[in-house]
């Protein structure tokens, strides 16, 4: 092996730039730092990001009604319920087969409130999941609502807004994103088009698309049919939640365009 040897300053301060890059500084001053890694306290219960995302749901229920997370557990083994912490609760569960229903609140020895919670199958925590979004958003648009019709009449941008959606986003995607971007687009009182097509038409749908209505395509499984017209309803509902006027054009077989009025 070469032996390097530094016989000079100038040697030597080319030596310790050389380390400084090569040999990552443990102090605070500098050198490389590895990201943190993202901390998931459900890891270990197994199913998917949105079974654990559901599950994070129950559990800050669980902690606004009583800050030691002491829950009233419903189960198989418990079908009377036993009063434990959560995380007794959660010790055994395996989150790719089943999953928590929140059932409410329920006063213990006149002391302290605790949650209700039961052990359900994975789709009827899916399920409960869906409706807490669903109600979670509307909440938000009546909210919206109400501070539209006390907010001083200001002049309007006459020039409509657009988003596009795809038929493939999920209801979660929905309330975390994309809503919040529609939301803030009409508390303005700015016109928007809300353009919901595959993803292979979503780059070039334009208004002019519509002008004669959309092609219905027929080649949907009942499936597929199913998804689209939940993904529908589910805008049009908070919309009339949110006391928005709009109008419907298209078809769930091909593309919708969902017109919003600047109010």
């Amino acid at each position: 092996m070469q032996r390097l040897f530094f016989g000079s300053r100038t040697s030597l301060r080319c030596y310790s730039r050389y380390q400084k890059f090569t040999q990552p500084s443990s102090n605070r001053s500098g050198g490389f730092r590895p990201p943190k890694a993202r901390f998931d306290p459900f890891a270990n219960l197994g199913g998917s990001d949105r079974d654990r995302e559901a599950l994070g749901a129950i559990r800050d229920e669980v902690m606004r009604t009583n800050s030691r997370g002491n829950v009233f557990f419903i189960s198989d083994k418990h079908p009377s319920g036993e009063l434990m912490s959560f995380k007794d609760a959660i010790h055994d569960m395996d989150l790719a087969s089943s999953g928590f229903q929140f059932c409410g609140t329920k006063p213990m020895d006149g002391r302290f409130d605790c949650a209700i919670i039961k052990l359900v199958d994975r789709r009827k925590a899916m399920t409960e999941y869906s409706d807490y979004l669903h109600n979670k958003i509307s909440k938000n648009s009546k909210i919206q609502a109400s501070m539209r019709q006390h907010r001083p009449q200001q002049t309007q941008d006459s020039k409509s807004k657009t988003v596009k959606l795809t038929w493939e986003i999920s209801v979660a995607d929905l309330v975390s994103h994309k809503w919040k971007q529609i939301d803030k687009i009409v508390s303005k009182g700015t016109p928007l088009n809300i353009f919901i097509t595959s993803k292979s038409q979503a780059r070039n749908v334009s208004a002019n698309d519509f002008a004669h209505g959309a092609a219905t395509a027929s080649s949907l499984s009942d499936l597929e049919s199913m998804k689209r017209a939940k993904v529908l309803d589910h805008i049009k509902a908070n919309l009339d939640e949110a006391g928005l006027k709009y109008s419907v054009n298209g078809g769930i077989g091909d593309k919708v365009l969902i017109k919003i009025n600047g109010s």
